[in-house]
């Protein structure tokens, strides 16, 4: 019995030793907290500040994206995007922006090109390689009309401004990609 009492006695001091000290590293006993938006904030921006120091473009200023159309209406359509480095809660952004469209804006549509055109399209590359001549794009576009763009459709849209962290977007051309 007497170890035991002996045992519960040195424990309490040890405890009491233990409390004291933590007391005069923090006097107020304050636990820093933070809140889980304010965590995934910070690991966000650390994560983007490490790919940035490893792929140099990313984070710079951008006029294109590519996206999901969500709804047509008037002269505009809703684009969920896909290809930005946004994050809503880091950015304070959404990712489903609008896209504006004037008498300016060009859009075209992408046809795949046929398995003849492809044939043809490898026959020339090597003259154009040759002659450094830029090489034919895997596709053909053609003209199309705003009523042409469906809810659903993949487009890439391109501006005259940086749309990094724009709600609505004026488009200078839209691409329906098949």
């Amino acid at each position: 019995m007497t170890a035991l009492s002996i045992i519960l006695v040195i424990t309490a001091f040890v405890l009491v030793a233990l409390n004291a000290y933590q007391v005069k590293i923090n006097p107020l006993q304050i636990t820093p907290k933070k809140t889980a938006e304010q965590g995934y904030v910070e690991g966000y921006l650390a994560a983007r500040k490490n790919y940035q120091a490893v792929c140099p473009l990313a984070g710079q200023p951008t006029n294109f994206f590519t996206g999901i159309v969500q709804s047509v209406s008037g002269q505009s359509i809703t684009v969920v995007e896909q290809s930005l480095e946004t994050d809503p809660l880091v950015d304070r952004i959404s990712n489903t922006r609008t896209v504006t469209i004037d008498a300016n804006t060009v859009i075209q549509s992408s046809v795949t090109k046929t398995a003849a055109e492809i044939a043809q399209d490898v026959k020339t590359l090597q003259d154009s390689l040759k002659k450094g001549e830029p090489v034919a794009a895997p596709s053909n576009s053609v003209p199309a009309k705003l009523s042409d763009i469906m809810p659903g459709q993949l487009v890439y849209v391109q501006s005259n401004q940086d749309v990094r962290l724009l709600s609505t977007i004026p488009a200078t051309s839209i691409r329906l990609l098949k």
